[in-house]
């Protein structure tokens, strides 16, 4: 929970109500992760770039392919 008041205190993210209607914003999906079973374990954010808008464009798809690097 601390991680998100983080992330909110910061301004990079927005609470928005689930009838947003705005087109000049994207929502990036998201969901947190759990390392280990406990309730002390940390907690990771993920965020789903694959995830495709109204329009049928995801975030991975408008990035530009870097070289392999590998």
């Amino acid at each position: 929970m601390e991680l998100m008041k983080e992330y909110l205190s910061s301004g990079n993210i927005k609470v928005v109500d689930e009838h947003f209607d705005d087109d000049s914003i994207s929502i990036l999906s998201h969901h947190c992760v759990f390392k280990g079973s406990d309730h002390s374990s940390k907690i990771y954010v993920v965020f789903d770039t694959s995830c495709k808008t109204s329009m049928g464009i995801s975030l991975n798809d408008a990035l530009t392919i870097g070289p392999v690097i590998q």
